[in-house]
């Protein structure tokens, strides 16, 4: 099982959020792949046809930072991982 965390992901549109996107379509063909990404008001019709499990995060910055990481922690207590990917989009 391979985990991303991201804050942007598709069907958000940008340079990196179409790097996310191939990045896990990437991934799916070496295994499962997880995403944690932030809410999405076009989300549910690209995450229902994408073939990726996605959890999307919404709420407040300081919020959903701290509920994304429990997620994760829950999820990797859960699950055996191989990689993950945490990418915030920033330099």
């Amino acid at each position: 099982m391979f985990v991303i965390s991201t804050r942007n992901f598709p069907p958000d549109i940008g340079g990196m959020q179409n790097l996310m996107g191939g990045l896990a379509l990437s991934l799916l063909k070496h295994g499962p792949v997880k995403v944690f990404a932030e809410k999405n008001i076009e989300e549910s019709n690209f995450d229902k046809n994408a073939g990726i499990d996605i959890t999307r995060i919404s709420g407040f910055k300081i919020f959903r930072k701290y509920r994304k990481a429990n997620l994760i922690k829950e999820f990797s207590l859960k699950n055996s991982i191989r990689a993950f990917f945490l990418i915030t989009g920033k330099v």
